[in-house]
């Protein structure tokens, strides 16, 4: 401890430079220039901040005292300085003055290096090559992305692998994907099975994943979907998928497309792309599920978002997945009513009212309910969301629920509303489940109920509204409804976009489609 003490204090940084420790003096002892950084720190001054934590680190001019040193340094850090955010990193990985957390170290590293601290990486390097696993497998990483340094593979597989032989599973697991990506199948293998031989889900996934393709190991599918699995039921998302697209194909295991549905809504709801963008066309197209267009709409706007652009507008195209489907003629009637252009919308309605689909008689529901239509009629726009909800629509549930709580064309009926929002939900529809979770947050037609409000959020996580997301942040910044308060997870989840359906209008063709 001695030793890596002495090397911290030397690595520790200030304005640009690197500070060796100096005999104790106090600060009525000190010159008139070390009393101006002080008072320069009590101002504001965000290098006079990290040269004053560098003082009580060390006990030059004051006691040591390593939380006073930190405080300083967050102070700086919060200006942005780069050199206090690298003493914040080495602090927080050591334990000095805080309680030890790699990942909060990583996550001040990689900004005191992106912020232009010049002598962090050198010092890094050095405490790598002291024994240290940890800075090994950092350095590996910088090497490997190019942060603080020259991008150098290379460089990256030799810290990476001096991590790993020392024991660190996470140096283990990235130097199988260096190799794989290196077009190195055999080793990336090698150092995944080494992983998954220590139980990590990532070295489980990876084996998994090359053995169903045979990549760097002979190809056994059905050894590798288990391995998939086990990493799947474990809670790994990209392993969820791949058992989804198992099932999906039959690839290792018997088909049954069903189970591959309830594998990818397990990988959406964990927020993983691909997965979202595979569940989205699975309601669109009924594959594995009970077709619902609009929980349908909503996993591939979430998808579209997150960059799945090509990938729609292939699905769209001639000879594409969704190509001449009642869900197109489904998207066009929305894109028709968002425009305005209600008879344009009430000929494709006509397209999904000779297919017998309970969605026709929502969406006609919708035009003549819309006050910018000519011919508006509420009376026979209820009748038709009626019909809609005999018929199984969750949509039309959804909608009428939302008149008995507004008492709009139909007298005002809470308890009607409360039950038509939890058929609905219980039907799948998203914008239900939200609903119904704000109800039991704000005590709105039942009882108020943290836990049930919580309860309705999880569920439907990736597809939160904009209220209902607000209001589950809320819940995680307060510890209410059974979570421990966590604000990184507060602030995550108000930043969510909510899933918006009209991003999906771009991909639609222009001529009506022909329902296949």
């Amino acid at each position: 401890m001695k030793k890596f003490l002495f090397l911290f204090a030397a690595f520790l940084t200030f304005a640009g430079g690197v500070q060796k420790a100096n005999a104790q003096q106090s600060l009525s002892q000190a010159t008139d220039s070390i009393k101006a950084i002080y008072e320069d720190a009590k101002k504001g001054d965000s290098m006079a901040q990290n040269q004053v934590g560098y003082w009580y680190f060390i006990g030059r001019h004051v006691h040591q005292n390593y939380e006073e040193a930190v405080k300083w340094w967050v102070l700086s850090g919060k200006q942005g300085n780069p050199y206090a955010l690298g003493n914040l990193g080495i602090s927080y990985q050591a334990g000095f003055g805080v309680t030890p957390d790699s990942v909060r170290a990583v996550g001040l590293l990689d900004r005191a290096l992106k912020e232009g601290n010049t002598t962090l990486f050198p010092d890094l390097v050095s405490l790598a090559d002291n024994g240290d696993t940890f800075y090994a497998s950092y350095v590996g990483s910088c090497y490997k992305r190019g942060l603080g340094t020259k991008k150098n593979l290379g460089k990256a597989a030799v810290y990476y692998e001096n991590a790993a032989e020392h024991g660190s599973i996470s140096a283990m697991c990235e130097l199988g994907i260096l190799y794989r990506e290196s077009k190195k199948p055999e080793k990336a293998y090698e150092w995944f099975a080494k992983a998954a031989k220590a139980n990590n889900l990532t070295g489980i996934y990876y084996c998994g994943d090359m053995l169903q393709k045979g990549e760097g190991v002979a190809q056994d599918k059905e050894k590798g979907f288990n391995m998939l699995l086990r990493a799947a039921d474990e809670g790994f998302p990209a392993a969820q998928y791949a058992v989804g697209h198992s099932y999906n194909t039959g690839d290792g295991t018997v088909r049954n497309e069903t189970l591959g549905a309830q594998w990818m809504q397990k990988a959406a709801n964990n927020g993983l792309a691909r997965a979202q963008y595979a569940l989205g066309l699975a309601y669109a197209t009924g594959n594995g599920v009970d077709a619902n267009f609009e929980t349908a709409a909503a996993w591939l706007a979430v998808a579209t978002q997150k960059g799945f652009t090509r990938q729609m507008k292939a699905a769209f195209a001639e000879g594409g997945e969704l190509a001449g489907t009642n869900f197109a003629v489904y998207m066009r009637v929305l894109k028709a009513i968002d425009a305005k252009d209600f008879e344009e919308a009430l000929k494709d309605i006509k397209v999904l009212s000779k297919a017998k689909l309970p969605q026709a008689k929502t969406l006609e529901a919708l035009v003549l309910l819309d006050k910018e239509y000519k011919k508006l009629n509420v009376k026979k726009g209820i009748k038709l969301l009626q019909e809609g909800m005999k018929a199984g629509d969750p949509m039309a549930q959804y909608l009428m629920a939302k008149r008995y709580e507004t008492g709009d064309g139909v007298e005002q009926d809470m308890t009607q509303a409360v039950g038509l929002y939890e058929k609905s939900s219980e039907a799948g529809y998203y914008r239900a489940t939200c609903e119904l979770g704000d109800l039991y947050f704000e005590g709105r037609g039942v009882t108020q109920d943290y836990a049930k409000a919580v309860e309705c959020y999880k569920s439907v996580e990736a597809l939160l509204t904009a209220s209902a997301a607000k209001r589950l942040a809320s819940c995680y910044e307060n510890g209410r409804g059974g979570l421990k308060a966590d604000k990184a997870m507060a602030d995550k989840i108000y930043k969510m976009k909510p899933a918006e359906i009209s991003n999906l209008f771009q991909f639609l063709p222009a001529a009506p489609a022909v329902v296949k």
